[in-house]
C-alpha cells in the first residue's frame, strides 16, 4: 500500500515538476527585481499630485505620513483661499517637495529613484540635491522648511509643524516662480550691469514678511481677516518675536548651526513690518498686499508698495523706526 502511494506521489513530482520549478524561479526572479529596483533600493517613496512631484523619506512616522499626504498641497491652497488669495501652482514647471524626517542627509543624486524622477526636467538640481545633503541645518529658523531662490524645489521637514511650514514653504515658492521679469533681471547675480544689492535686500525682506503673515496668522489660530484674527496675531508675534522669546532664544540652534545667514533680528522685523501694516491699513489690505506678492501681480518694489501707502523705505520708517533693512 505505502508503495503504490510512494508511486503514485513520484509520477504527480514527474508530471509536474518542471511547472514547480518554474513558478519558484519565475519567484525568486520577481524578488530580485522588486530587491534591486529603484523605489525599493530608495530612502524615499514618490508620488505625483498635479504639478507636484513628492519624495516622502521612509523612516517619517506612518501618522505624520499619513496626515501629511492627506494634506499637501491642498491644505495651503484652501488657506491661502480662505484668506482671500486664489493662486495657480499649476503653471510653469512641475514642483518637486521633499517630506523629510529631523534632516536632510537622505537627499543625493546617488538615491536611484531621485535620480530616475529628476534626471529629465530637473537634471540641474540633482547636483544640488547633493550639497544640500551635507547641510547640517537646512530650515528656515522659523519654519519647517526650507525653498530654494528660484522656487523649484521645496523642502520640509515633518518633525515640526507640516501644515504651517506647507504655508510657509508654499508662499516662498510662489513668490518666487512669479517673480516679474524687470526685478528678476535687477536681482541676478549673473547680470552684473543690471545687478541691484539693495533691490535683493528689499526683495528678500518682503518675501519674508508676506511668508510670515501667511503662516503666523494660522499659527495664531486665525480663521480669516477680521478684527479678532487680527487681534490673534498680534497677541501670538509678541510671544514669539519678544527679546524673550523663543526666536531670539534660538531653541533649536538653527541661527548658531543654520545655513541661512539672516539674524533674528531680521524675521522679528520682518513678522512686526507684516503686523503694523495690517494694524495700520487693516488686515485684509495686509494679506491682499501678501496675495500680489505671490502671485507677481506688481511691476516694481515700489509699486507693490504703495499699497500700503508708501515706498518701502518710508513704510520701514514709520513701521520699525529705521529705513535700514532689519537683517
Amino acid at each position: 500500500m505505502e508503495n503504490e502511494k510512494r508511486q503514485r506521489w513520484q509520477r504527480a513530482w514527474l508530471h509536474w515538476r518542471w511547472a514547480v520549478l518554474g513558478l519558484f524561479a519565475f519567484a525568486f526572479l520577481l524578488l530580485i527585481v522588486y530587491s534591486r529596483s529603484a523605489g525599493t533600493q530608495s530612502r524615499w517613496s514618490y508620488r505625483e499630485t498635479g504639478p507636484w512631484k513628492v519624495f516622502n523619506e521612509k523612516i517619517v512616522p506612518k501618522d505624520r505620513l499619513e496626515a501629511f499626504r492627506a494634506d499637501f498641497p491642498d491644505f495651503a491652497i484652501v488657506w491661502f483661499a480662505r484668506l482671500g488669495i486664489v493662486v495657480d501652482l499649476g503653471k510653469g514647471d512641475s514642483l518637486v517637495t521633499f517630506a523629510a524626517w529631523g534632516d536632510y542627509s537622505a537627499l543625493g543624486m546617488d538615491d536611484r529613484l531621485i535620480f530616475k524622477k529628476l534626471k529629465e526636467g530637473h537634471a540641474s538640481e540633482l547636483r544640488l540635491l547633493s550639497i544640500m545633503a551635507k547641510e547640517f541645518k537646512l530650515n528656515e529658523p522659523v519654519a519647517s522648511c526650507f525653498a530654494t531662490s528660484d522656487g523649484k524645489l521645496l523642502f520640509i521637514d515633518l518633525r515640526g509643524d507640516g501644515k504651517a511650514a506647507a504655508i510657509h514653504g508654499l508662499a516662498h515658492v510662489m513668490a518666487r516662480k512669479n517673480i516679474p521679469s524687470a526685478v528678476g533681471e535687477r536681482t541676478n547675480a549673473a547680470k552684473a550691469f543690471d545687478y541691484d544689492p539693495r533691490l535683493v535686500r528689499e526683495l528678500r525682506f518682503i518675501d519674508e514678511v508676506a511668508a510670515l503673515l501667511l503662516s503666523d496668522l494660522y499659527l495664531a489660530g486665525a480663521t480669516g481677516t477680521k478684527t479678532k484674527d487680527l487681534e490673534a496675531l498680534a497677541a501670538f508675534d509678541e510671544k514669539r518675536y519678544a527679546r524673550e522669546g523663543p526666536i531670539y532664544r534660538d531653541e533649536g540652534l538653527t541661527f548658531t548651526f543654520g545655513s541661512d545667514p539672516r539674524t533674528p533680528d531680521a524675521f522679528a522685523g520682518a513678522a512686526r513690518f507684516a503686523l503694523a501694516a495690517a494694524r495700520e491699513r487693516g488686515l485684509p489690505a495686509a494679506v491682499a498686499f501678501a496675495g500680489n506678492f505671490l502671485r507677481g501681480d506688481y511691476v516694481s518694489l515700489d509699486q507693490l508698495c504703495t499699497g500700503l501707502g508708501g515706498k518701502l523705505p518710508s513704510l520701514l520708517k514709520r513701521y520699525l523706526g529705521s529705513e535700514d533693512i532689519p537683517e
